[in-house]
């Protein structure tokens, strides 16, 4: 009887260990202002090659200093680009209430055949859409 009882326990201790534990954090887009395509060379930019490297600056706000921008969804189409820059704050975080000023970049290759390319950033509050011309070599 007393090893049942312990054997019972212990599946009970076991299976709760099991269960996910509680995400620490807080999950929201940025708040965008901006948006600066770059070429190859650093150089603000509308027009681009095809199969050439790009990069875009995504410049926001943070609600407060406790916010951290910590990955960028990238969802690549026939033409366009959607960027989605992403921020965390720990739960447990004593903040000072103040907007932060933040940015986030990523790099990309202009694989499209059409005559343009859009690049779309997805904020909290807002979408900022660039369009770009496509130079076919």
């Amino acid at each position: 009887m007393l090893i049942a009882i312990i054997f019972i326990a212990f599946i009970i201790v076991g299976c709760s260990s099991l269960e996910a534990p509680e995400d620490e954090y807080i999950y929201s887009k940025i708040s965008i202002e901006k948006v600066l395509i770059k070429d190859e060379t650093g150089k603000i930019t509308d027009t681009i090659k095809i199969n050439h490297r790009f990069t875009t600056e995504i410049h926001g706000w943070l609600p407060n200093t406790c916010w951290e921008v910590y990955k960028i969804d990238v969802q690549e189409f026939e033409n366009e680009f959607k960027i989605t820059p992403m921020s965390r704050m720990k739960k447990s975080s004593v903040c000072l209430q103040i907007i932060v000023a933040c940015s986030a970049s990523v790099d990309l290759i202009a694989r499209t055949t059409a005559d343009t390319l859009r690049i779309s950033a997805i904020g909290v509050d807002k979408t900022i859409t660039k369009t770009i011309k496509v130079i076919q070599e």
